[in-house]
């Protein structure tokens, strides 16, 4: 724990820490508090360690993998979602188990270069919600594909496609809102690939 914080080690496998992210989702406690609680899953090699002293003592977990986590949660409040993982561990899952996730974009690397591929995990518990993220996901994802392309025009006739069917879909949102931004700027004369990371956050 770091202050409002925690770090839960998952030794054994992918699939063990993604299981535990779902059942942890559905504990039941108060709507508010699950509403502000992020969840990011990760996969990588950490180095565990005890600091302090006598009187006080605490678990220290050092690793780039950790603080690119960090990183993450940061930022997907601004997506307006709360559950995703790193395509590190969505590559680790066991294929002969059902799993519930779409590709969602990028994040640049804390560490200043590449980027790491994000996943959003959907609710399986609400059905109706469920239903309409998975008939959307095809779509969903093409539209990412076509917004790391720069073909922004495409990207947003395909996020607006998505919204309808499901217009409480905030990463469509966000994208859509993005796609215009991008657009505005080749309106202007700009060139689109100047500063443009295709990150979604």
């Amino acid at each position: 724990f770091d202050g409002q914080d925690a770090v839960i080690l998952f030794p054994k496998s992918a699939n063990d820490a993604f299981k535990a992210s779902i059942q942890f989702r559905e504990v039941g406690i108060d709507k508010a508090v699950k509403d502000h609680m992020n969840v990011v899953l990760g996969n990588g090699d950490v180095l565990v360690g005890v600091s302090g002293n006598e009187d006080r003592r605490g678990v220290v977990v050092v690793a780039d993998e950790v603080m690119q986590l960090f990183n993450i949660d940061s930022g997907i409040n601004k997506i307006g979602i709360n559950h995703v993982a790193t395509k590190a561990v969505i590559d680790k899952l066991e294929e002969n188990d059902a799993y519930n996730y779409r590709f969602i974009g990028r994040v640049g690397n804390i560490t200043g270069e590449g980027s790491t591929d994000i996943f959003e995990i959907i609710n399986a518990s609400n059905k109706y919600r469920k239903d309409l993220y998975d008939s959307t996901k095809e779509l969903f994802e093409k539209a990412v594909g076509c917004y790391l392309l720069h073909d922004f025009e495409e990207a947003r006739r395909m996020f607006t496609d998505v919204l309808r069917v499901n217009e409480n879909d905030k990463v469509a949102v966000h994208y859509l809102m993005k796609c215009e931004e991008q657009m505005g700027r080749m309106g202007e004369g700009q060139n689109n690939k100047k500063g443009f990371t295709g990150y979604i956050i």
